[in-house]
Protein backbone atom coordinates (compact mmCIF):
# COMPACT_ATOMS: atom_id res chain seq x y z
CA UNK A 1 0.00 0.00 0.00
CA UNK A 2 1.75 3.42 -0.89
CA UNK A 3 1.94 5.88 1.82
CA UNK A 4 0.45 9.30 0.73
CA UNK A 5 -1.09 12.47 1.64
CA UNK A 6 -4.54 12.81 3.14
CA UNK A 7 -6.79 15.38 2.32
CA UNK A 8 -6.62 18.51 4.04
CA UNK A 9 -5.00 21.41 2.94
CA UNK A 10 -3.15 24.80 3.04
CA UNK A 11 -0.39 27.15 2.98
CA UNK A 12 3.62 26.81 3.79
CA UNK A 13 5.27 25.30 0.15
CA UNK A 14 6.52 21.99 1.01
CA UNK A 15 8.31 19.68 -0.83
CA UNK A 16 6.17 16.42 -0.18
CA UNK A 17 7.58 12.63 -0.66
CA UNK A 18 5.58 9.48 -0.97
CA UNK A 19 7.65 6.32 -1.19
CA UNK A 20 6.39 3.58 -3.30
CA UNK A 21 5.87 0.67 -0.54
CA UNK A 22 3.54 -2.76 -0.24
CA UNK A 23 2.05 -3.84 2.93
CA UNK A 24 1.02 -7.21 3.34
CA UNK A 25 -1.36 -8.46 6.23
CA UNK A 26 -1.84 -12.18 7.45
CA UNK A 27 -5.37 -13.47 6.21
CA UNK A 28 -7.95 -11.89 9.00
CA UNK A 29 -11.28 -11.93 8.25
CA UNK A 30 -11.27 -8.06 10.00
CA UNK A 31 -8.58 -6.92 7.40
CA UNK A 32 -9.68 -5.76 4.49
CA UNK A 33 -8.88 -7.11 1.34
CA UNK A 34 -7.35 -4.04 -0.28
CA UNK A 35 -5.10 -4.39 2.71
CA UNK A 36 -4.55 -7.95 3.00
CA UNK A 37 -3.34 -8.10 -0.60
CA UNK A 38 -1.47 -5.00 -0.50
CA UNK A 39 -1.64 -1.74 -3.20
CA UNK A 40 0.87 -0.69 -5.33
CA UNK A 41 -0.68 2.51 -7.05
CA UNK A 42 0.78 6.12 -7.64
CA UNK A 43 1.44 7.05 -4.29
CA UNK A 44 1.07 10.81 -5.76
CA UNK A 45 -2.29 10.20 -6.10
CA UNK A 46 -3.53 8.49 -3.18
CA UNK A 47 -4.89 9.93 -0.35
CA UNK A 48 -6.15 8.35 3.19
CA UNK A 49 -8.11 9.51 5.87
CA UNK A 50 -8.82 7.67 8.89
CA UNK A 51 -11.71 8.84 11.23
CA UNK A 52 -11.71 6.51 14.59
CA UNK A 53 -13.42 7.62 18.11
CA UNK A 54 -11.40 6.27 20.78
CA UNK A 55 -14.49 6.55 23.36
CA UNK A 56 -13.95 3.28 25.84
CA UNK A 57 -11.26 2.07 23.94
CA UNK A 58 -8.07 0.34 24.76
CA UNK A 59 -4.91 2.11 24.11
CA UNK A 60 -3.00 -0.65 23.11
CA UNK A 61 -5.88 -1.78 20.37
CA UNK A 62 -6.15 1.49 19.25
CA UNK A 63 -3.06 1.75 18.97
CA UNK A 64 -2.58 -1.50 16.79
CA UNK A 65 -5.80 -0.24 14.59
CA UNK A 66 -4.26 2.68 13.76
CA UNK A 67 -0.37 1.21 13.12
CA UNK A 68 -2.41 -1.52 10.99
CA UNK A 69 -4.30 1.00 8.50
CA UNK A 70 -1.21 2.96 8.51
CA UNK A 71 -3.40 6.22 7.20
CA UNK A 72 -1.55 9.57 6.35
CA UNK A 73 -4.29 11.19 8.68
CA UNK A 74 -6.23 10.71 11.00
CA UNK A 75 -9.20 11.87 12.85
CA UNK A 76 -10.10 10.76 16.48
CA UNK A 77 -13.18 11.98 18.66
CA UNK A 78 -13.63 11.74 22.58
CA UNK A 79 -9.68 11.93 23.28
CA UNK A 80 -8.67 13.11 26.93
CA UNK A 81 -5.17 15.36 25.93
CA UNK A 82 -3.55 16.44 29.03
CA UNK A 83 -2.48 20.39 29.20
CA UNK A 84 0.41 21.81 27.38
CA UNK A 85 -0.72 22.41 24.10
CA UNK A 86 -1.04 25.99 24.32
CA UNK A 87 -4.58 28.17 23.27
CA UNK A 88 -3.71 26.99 19.20
CA UNK A 89 -4.33 23.41 20.09
CA UNK A 90 -1.62 22.69 17.72
CA UNK A 91 1.18 19.87 18.03
CA UNK A 92 4.24 19.10 17.08
CA UNK A 93 6.38 16.10 17.57
CA UNK A 94 9.36 18.25 17.07
CA UNK A 95 8.19 20.00 20.58
CA UNK A 96 9.06 16.78 22.62
CA UNK A 97 6.78 14.76 24.80
CA UNK A 98 3.96 16.29 26.25
CA UNK A 99 3.76 16.00 30.36
CA UNK A 100 0.50 15.96 32.31
CA UNK A 101 -0.21 18.84 34.26
CA UNK A 102 0.58 18.29 37.76
CA UNK A 103 -2.34 17.14 39.74
CA UNK A 104 -5.17 19.67 41.35
CA UNK A 105 -3.39 22.54 39.62
CA UNK A 106 -6.25 24.92 38.50
CA UNK A 107 -6.55 26.10 35.06
CA UNK A 108 -4.56 29.73 34.29
CA UNK A 109 -7.30 32.39 33.84
CA UNK A 110 -7.04 35.62 33.40
CA UNK A 111 -10.74 37.00 34.01
CA UNK A 112 -14.30 35.12 34.91
CA UNK A 113 -14.91 35.15 30.96
CA UNK A 114 -11.64 32.65 29.89
CA UNK A 115 -12.88 30.08 32.63
CA UNK A 116 -15.38 27.73 30.21
CA UNK A 117 -12.20 27.53 27.21
CA UNK A 118 -9.85 27.28 30.36
CA UNK A 119 -11.99 24.40 31.65
CA UNK A 120 -12.10 22.69 28.47
CA UNK A 121 -8.39 22.37 28.75
CA UNK A 122 -8.08 21.51 32.03
CA UNK A 123 -9.06 17.95 31.70
CA UNK A 124 -8.32 15.95 34.45
CA UNK A 125 -9.75 16.30 37.87
CA UNK A 126 -7.71 16.08 41.16
CA UNK A 127 -7.85 12.57 41.46
CA UNK A 128 -5.58 12.47 38.28
CA UNK A 129 -8.18 10.75 36.16
CA UNK A 130 -9.56 12.32 32.81
CA UNK A 131 -13.17 13.39 33.88
CA UNK A 132 -16.25 10.80 32.88
CA UNK A 133 -14.28 7.95 31.43
CA UNK A 134 -11.61 5.52 33.24
CA UNK A 135 -8.53 6.80 31.44
CA UNK A 136 -5.53 8.15 33.27
CA UNK A 137 -4.34 11.01 33.17
CA UNK A 138 -1.29 9.45 31.44
CA UNK A 139 -2.91 8.46 28.22
CA UNK A 140 -3.10 11.70 26.26
CA UNK A 141 0.70 11.70 26.26
CA UNK A 142 1.12 8.36 26.01
CA UNK A 143 -1.40 8.28 22.93
CA UNK A 144 0.84 11.68 21.45
CA UNK A 145 4.42 9.50 21.77
CA UNK A 146 3.21 6.23 20.36
CA UNK A 147 1.51 8.12 17.29
CA UNK A 148 4.50 10.23 16.39
CA UNK A 149 6.55 7.25 16.40
CA UNK A 150 4.21 6.33 14.10
CA UNK A 151 5.30 9.02 11.89
CA UNK A 152 1.94 11.01 12.86
CA UNK A 153 4.22 14.76 13.38
CA UNK A 154 1.95 17.45 13.67
CA UNK A 155 -1.75 18.34 14.52
CA UNK A 156 -4.38 19.76 16.19
CA UNK A 157 -6.46 18.98 19.48
CA UNK A 158 -9.86 20.88 19.91
CA UNK A 159 -11.13 20.67 23.82
CA UNK A 160 -14.47 19.95 24.11
CA UNK A 161 -14.12 19.40 28.71
CA UNK A 162 -13.83 16.04 29.02
CA UNK A 163 -12.37 15.07 26.02
CA UNK A 164 -11.92 16.38 22.63
CA UNK A 165 -11.62 15.81 19.12
CA UNK A 166 -7.59 15.42 17.25
CA UNK A 167 -6.47 15.66 13.85
CA UNK A 168 -2.87 14.17 13.15
CA UNK A 169 -0.55 14.22 9.81
CA UNK A 170 2.43 12.65 8.78
CA UNK A 171 2.52 15.21 6.31
CA UNK A 172 2.99 19.23 7.04
CA UNK A 173 0.42 21.40 8.18
CA UNK A 174 -0.19 24.87 6.81
CA UNK A 175 -2.85 26.23 9.30
CA UNK A 176 -4.55 24.39 12.09
CA UNK A 177 -7.54 25.94 14.23
CA UNK A 178 -10.28 25.47 16.47
CA UNK A 179 -13.91 25.81 16.06
CA UNK A 180 -16.64 25.82 19.00
CA UNK A 181 -19.53 24.85 17.36
CA UNK A 182 -21.79 24.84 20.58
CA UNK A 183 -20.74 26.28 24.07
CA UNK A 184 -21.75 24.62 27.41
CA UNK A 185 -24.69 22.41 26.35
CA UNK A 186 -24.94 20.02 29.25
CA UNK A 187 -22.09 20.89 30.97
CA UNK A 188 -20.28 19.58 27.14
CA UNK A 189 -18.94 21.80 24.83
CA UNK A 190 -19.40 20.94 21.15
CA UNK A 191 -16.12 21.69 19.47
CA UNK A 192 -14.18 20.84 15.95
CA UNK A 193 -10.76 20.45 14.86
CA UNK A 194 -9.49 21.76 11.53
CA UNK A 195 -6.33 21.51 9.34
CA UNK A 196 -5.23 22.54 5.78
CA UNK A 197 -2.98 20.91 3.58
CA UNK A 198 -1.88 20.59 0.26
CA UNK A 199 -1.26 18.24 -2.21
CA UNK A 200 -0.65 17.72 -6.00
CA UNK A 201 -0.96 21.90 -6.06
CA UNK A 202 -4.93 21.45 -4.44
CA UNK A 203 -6.10 23.28 -0.94
CA UNK A 204 -7.16 20.22 1.47
CA UNK A 205 -9.22 20.69 4.54
CA UNK A 206 -10.24 17.94 7.01
CA UNK A 207 -12.19 18.37 10.08
CA UNK A 208 -12.68 16.06 12.88
CA UNK A 209 -16.04 16.62 14.79
CA UNK A 210 -18.39 15.20 17.04
CA UNK A 211 -22.27 16.89 17.37
CA UNK A 212 -24.37 16.56 20.47
CA UNK A 213 -26.54 13.32 21.88
CA UNK A 214 -27.76 14.64 24.95
CA UNK A 215 -30.27 16.94 23.42
CA UNK A 216 -33.00 13.91 22.30
CA UNK A 217 -32.22 11.85 25.70
CA UNK A 218 -33.13 14.94 28.11
CA UNK A 219 -35.38 16.84 25.88
CA UNK A 220 -39.06 17.09 25.36
CA UNK A 221 -39.14 16.71 21.45
CA UNK A 222 -36.68 13.59 21.29
CA UNK A 223 -35.23 12.83 17.94
CA UNK A 224 -36.54 16.12 16.49
CA UNK A 225 -34.59 18.39 18.87
CA UNK A 226 -31.50 16.40 18.94
CA UNK A 227 -31.79 16.69 15.22
CA UNK A 228 -32.16 20.68 15.31
CA UNK A 229 -29.24 20.92 18.01
CA UNK A 230 -26.89 18.79 15.54
CA UNK A 231 -28.19 21.07 12.42
CA UNK A 232 -27.59 24.24 14.25
CA UNK A 233 -23.96 22.57 15.07
CA UNK A 234 -23.08 21.86 11.51
CA UNK A 235 -24.02 24.82 10.26
CA UNK A 236 -21.58 26.72 12.49
CA UNK A 237 -18.77 24.67 11.22
CA UNK A 238 -19.76 25.24 7.70
CA UNK A 239 -19.99 28.74 8.56
CA UNK A 240 -15.92 28.43 9.68
CA UNK A 241 -14.77 26.71 6.51
CA UNK A 242 -17.40 27.94 3.82
CA UNK A 243 -14.60 29.36 1.97
CA UNK A 244 -12.42 26.44 1.84
CA UNK A 245 -12.47 24.96 -1.26
CA UNK A 246 -11.94 20.74 -0.97
CA UNK A 247 -13.56 19.97 3.10
CA UNK A 248 -13.21 16.55 4.45
CA UNK A 249 -15.60 16.26 7.47
CA UNK A 250 -14.82 13.42 9.43
CA UNK A 251 -16.34 12.44 13.14
CA UNK A 252 -19.45 11.02 15.46
CA UNK A 253 -22.64 12.67 13.94
CA UNK A 254 -24.51 10.60 16.12
CA UNK A 255 -27.32 9.88 14.04
CA UNK A 256 -27.60 7.66 10.70
CA UNK A 257 -28.64 9.44 7.25
CA UNK A 258 -31.74 9.13 5.58
CA UNK A 259 -29.56 8.44 2.79
CA UNK A 260 -28.01 5.33 3.61
CA UNK A 261 -27.78 3.78 0.51
CA UNK A 262 -28.16 -0.11 0.01
CA UNK A 263 -26.58 -1.56 -3.14
CA UNK A 264 -27.74 -5.28 -2.93
CA UNK A 265 -30.96 -7.12 -2.04
CA UNK A 266 -29.36 -8.46 0.60
CA UNK A 267 -27.31 -5.31 1.84
CA UNK A 268 -30.99 -3.83 1.93
CA UNK A 269 -32.18 -6.73 3.92
CA UNK A 270 -29.33 -6.52 6.51
CA UNK A 271 -30.26 -2.85 6.98
CA UNK A 272 -33.81 -3.89 7.99
CA UNK A 273 -32.77 -6.71 10.05
CA UNK A 274 -30.34 -4.47 11.62
CA UNK A 275 -33.45 -1.82 12.25
CA UNK A 276 -35.37 -4.76 13.99
CA UNK A 277 -32.87 -5.88 16.34
CA UNK A 278 -32.02 -2.45 17.34
CA UNK A 279 -35.02 -2.00 18.56
CA UNK A 280 -35.79 -5.29 19.85
CA UNK A 281 -32.70 -5.04 22.45
CA UNK A 282 -33.63 -1.81 23.25
CA UNK A 283 -36.93 -0.23 23.29
CA UNK A 284 -35.31 3.28 24.67
CA UNK A 285 -33.56 3.16 20.74
CA UNK A 286 -36.58 4.62 18.99
CA UNK A 287 -35.69 7.80 21.16
CA UNK A 288 -32.04 7.81 19.25
CA UNK A 289 -32.27 6.18 15.94
CA UNK A 290 -35.70 6.32 14.05
CA UNK A 291 -36.36 3.50 11.66
CA UNK A 292 -34.88 4.21 8.05
CA UNK A 293 -38.12 4.75 6.41
CA UNK A 294 -39.91 7.10 9.29
CA UNK A 295 -41.81 9.86 7.70
CA UNK A 296 -42.08 11.81 11.21
CA UNK A 297 -38.69 13.87 10.49
CA UNK A 298 -38.12 15.06 7.00
CA UNK A 299 -34.45 15.24 5.64
CA UNK A 300 -33.95 18.95 5.60
CA UNK A 301 -34.68 18.90 9.44
CA UNK A 302 -31.63 16.94 10.16
CA UNK A 303 -28.02 17.83 10.38
CA UNK A 304 -26.86 15.41 7.66
CA UNK A 305 -29.72 16.60 4.73
CA UNK A 306 -29.22 20.10 5.70
CA UNK A 307 -25.47 19.11 4.91
CA UNK A 308 -26.48 17.78 1.73
CA UNK A 309 -28.39 21.30 0.82
CA UNK A 310 -24.92 22.80 1.53
CA UNK A 311 -23.16 20.72 -0.94
CA UNK A 312 -21.65 17.89 1.13
CA UNK A 313 -21.49 14.34 -0.16
CA UNK A 314 -21.24 11.25 1.69
CA UNK A 315 -17.93 9.84 0.81
CA UNK A 316 -20.04 6.28 -0.30
CA UNK A 317 -21.80 8.79 -2.49
CA UNK A 318 -19.15 9.27 -4.60
CA UNK A 319 -18.04 5.21 -4.60
CA UNK A 320 -18.36 4.15 -8.29
CA UNK A 321 -21.19 1.71 -7.10
CA UNK A 322 -22.80 3.82 -3.80
CA UNK A 323 -22.84 1.52 -0.95
CA UNK A 324 -22.81 2.92 2.34
CA UNK A 325 -21.53 0.36 5.02
CA UNK A 326 -24.17 -1.38 7.34
CA UNK A 327 -23.18 0.49 10.77
CA UNK A 328 -19.88 1.82 13.18
CA UNK A 329 -21.23 1.70 16.38
CA UNK A 330 -22.20 -1.27 18.83
CA UNK A 331 -26.02 -0.16 18.44
CA UNK A 332 -26.20 -1.18 14.77
CA UNK A 333 -26.15 1.98 13.17
CA UNK A 334 -23.98 4.06 10.94
CA UNK A 335 -23.83 7.30 12.82
CA UNK A 336 -20.11 8.01 12.09
CA UNK A 337 -19.91 9.80 8.97
CA UNK A 338 -17.14 11.36 6.03
CA UNK A 339 -18.55 14.45 4.58
CA UNK A 340 -17.02 15.71 1.43
CA UNK A 341 -18.17 19.40 -0.10
CA UNK A 342 -15.98 20.41 -3.35
CA UNK A 343 -13.45 18.62 -4.52
CA UNK A 344 -14.06 18.31 -8.03
CA UNK A 345 -10.43 16.75 -8.07
CA UNK A 346 -10.82 14.49 -5.61
CA UNK A 347 -12.18 11.21 -5.85
CA UNK A 348 -12.92 8.57 -3.49
CA UNK A 349 -11.79 4.89 -4.78
CA UNK A 350 -12.44 3.35 -1.37
CA UNK A 351 -14.59 4.00 1.41
CA UNK A 352 -15.68 1.56 4.18
CA UNK A 353 -15.22 0.75 8.27
CA UNK A 354 -12.54 -1.56 9.98
CA UNK A 355 -13.70 -3.94 12.39
CA UNK A 356 -12.19 -3.86 15.52
CA UNK A 357 -13.19 -4.31 19.28
CA UNK A 358 -10.89 -1.23 20.29
CA UNK A 359 -13.49 0.98 20.72
CA UNK A 360 -17.69 1.23 20.79
CA UNK A 361 -16.76 3.06 17.08
CA UNK A 362 -15.10 1.26 14.48
CA UNK A 363 -12.80 3.45 12.47
CA UNK A 364 -14.04 4.77 8.57
CA UNK A 365 -11.30 4.13 6.01
CA UNK A 366 -11.03 6.30 3.58
CA UNK A 367 -8.82 6.23 0.27
CA UNK A 368 -8.62 9.45 -1.71
CA UNK A 369 -7.22 10.27 -4.95
CA UNK A 370 -6.05 14.04 -5.54
CA UNK A 371 -5.09 15.02 -9.34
Amino acid sequence: MARSLAPLAAAAAAALEFPRRRVRCEDRSDVPRWLREGVDQDPSRQAKIQAYEEAQASMARILEAIETLDADVIALQEVGIPDGLGDSGRWSAKDGELTPKKVGSAPDVADAASLVEAMSRQLFDSTGVALGSAKTKEDGAVLLKHLSHLGYREGVYSPAFRSGQLVLSRYPLEHVTTVMLDRNRADENRTAAVVRLRHNNEQLTVVSTHLDVWAEMRGYFGMAEGEAIRLLEFEALHEATKEDRNVIVLGDFNAPSQRQASCSPLHAEGLRLIDRLSVQRDPKALRHFLPRDSPRIPEEMTALGFAQKLGYRHAWQHLPVPCAPLYSHWSGQLIDHCLLRGGAKIRVSHFDVFHTDASDHLPLVIDLEVD
